[in-house]
């Protein structure tokens, strides 16, 4: 951020509410990119978390909101604040009890977003919450959704909803539900080959039902078919009644 900008931000005038009214608010700043995004992406990777805080009972101003306010062109300068003497002046000067801070970086094709909730109340800096995510680009700003949304609920507004959760269950294949249900259906194969041995076994013993020794030995293989059958199912059910669980939960 440079020196003029950043004075006349600390300078501008703040409008405050009647005592008693006011919510506290969190100023939201720019992201730093480090990552090469073009502007488009970069704004709207900021608006994905601003737009996620709402809920929250807290007033969000966002960069923009400040440039805007003390009538300063967006292209002029980034608020490009993240040391802790200008947060600590920045959230001051704005009557802001919380700062939110965040960084874009790049590794492979993967894009890293990080972002920081930042406590400047009674004039010490405590950061209350740090979020990571690492993903593709194209499912970057759902995630940055699903962030915020955990910024939103440590401030007192509502949890991830589902809808916002539901780019985290496309992204994580449920791996034990899958094996299970691989497992399930596996079991069940088997149990219906022994069954068919069993069939098999069952129409030759009839078919030797006046040889004493071909007759009593395909009739004990069709009773031992019938019993691993039945044993193959019981177990594939519990596997695939596992596997629902464990699907359902995301696992």
């Amino acid at each position: 951020m440079s020196f003029g900008l950043l004075s006349v931000l600390l300078l501008a005038p703040v409008e405050l509410a009647p005592e008693g009214k006011q919510k506290p608010k969190i100023i939201v700043l720019d992201l730093v990119n480090g990552a090469d995004l073009d502007e488009a992406r970069l704004e709207a990777l900021g608006d994905a978390v601003v737009t996620a805080l709402s809920g929250a009972p807290i007033e969000v101003l966002s960069a923009a909101d400040l440039r805007k306010t003390v009538e300063v062109k967006a292209s002029q300068s980034a608020l490009g604040c993240v040391q802790g003497d200008c947060l600590l002046d920045l959230a001051k000067a704005w009557q802001a009890r919380y700062v939110l801070t965040g960084s874009i970086a790049q590794f492979k094709n993967q894009i890293i977003l990080n972002l920081k909730l930042i406590d400047s109340n009674n004039d010490n800096l405590q950061v209350l919450l740090r979020e990571t995510v690492e993903a593709e680009p194209a499912a970057l700003t759902a995630l940055a959704r699903v962030s915020a949304a955990k910024i939103r609920q440590k401030l007192g507004g509502p949890p991830p909803s589902s809808e916002e959760l539901s780019v985290l269950r496309a992204k994580n294949v449920p791996l034990v539900g899958l094996s299970l249900g691989l497992a399930g259906v596996g079991g069940m194969l088997t149990a219906g080959w022994h069954q068919l041995q069993a069939n098999d076994s069952a129409q030759r013993a009839l078919d030797a039902a006046n040889d004493r020794i071909l007759g009593p030995y395909h009739a004990d293989r069709s009773d031992a078919a019938v019993s691993v059958a039945r044993w193959s199912v019981g177990v594939s059910a519990v596997l695939l009644t596992s596997a629902y669980w464990s699907w359902s939960k995301g696992l």
